[in-house]
């Protein structure tokens, strides 16, 4: 039989080993906790991060779009200043043109010629043909022109020049003025110039 040293020392040793082991099993449990902490704060962390820098790329996204729409609006604001001043010095070049012509010999033919076509407009009827003043020294080429009678009046608001027809009865109105056609190639310009305002 044993003596009472050797089962005590037996016993304390099964009391060991049963401590190791629950100590190693403790210890295990407790890595494998720790680890799935561990890993469980990880991906809360990068996930964390992963918002955050989204978030911040969007914030970045969106003041970039602001500024390059701010800096669209304002070119095209600028372009679009830009082509109306260009547009407005050509149309002033043109009437500059303009009045240069009415002061040449070929301007009565043009005048004749305009009140002539004006003419069949109006078959009939009581007509008052307007001028600028400097054209009343037209006016019996005019009437001429014309091939029945009609009134000749100055208009001061023709300032190039050419003429308006209007009947003494009833709203017809005819304008062959010089301001009207250079007017009426606005447009025509601005879509054919190639200037358009396109960002």
């Amino acid at each position: 039989m044993l003596n009472q040293e050797e089962r005590v020392a037996k016993f304390f040793d099964a009391i060991s080993k049963s401590a190791q082991d629950r100590h190693d099993e403790l210890n295990h449990k407790n890595t494998e906790m720790l680890n799935v902490g561990l890993k469980k704060a990880g991906d809360k962390a990068r996930a964390q991060a992963q918002a955050m820098v989204e978030r911040e790329i969007l914030l970045n996204e969106q003041e970039l779009n602001r500024t390059i729409a701010h800096s669209t609006v304002e070119k095209r604001s600028e372009l679009t200043a830009k082509r109306a001043e260009i547009t407005e010095k050509v149309f002033e070049s043109a009437c500059d043109k303009l009045l240069t012509f009415t002061k040449s010999e070929a301007y009565e033919g043009f005048l004749k010629k305009s009140v002539a076509n004006l003419a069949k407009i109006f078959p009939d009827g009581e007509v008052v043909i307007y001028v600028k003043k400097d054209d009343e020294k037209f006016t019996s080429a005019i009437i001429e022109a014309f091939g029945r009678e009609c009134t000749v009046e100055v208009d001061e608001t023709i300032v190039i020049g050419g003429c308006r027809c209007k009947a003494q009865k009833g709203a017809l109105v005819a304008d062959d003025t010089l301001e009207t056609r250079l007017e009426s190639q606005r447009e025509w310009f601005l879509s054919n110039s190639g200037m358009s305002v396109v960002l």
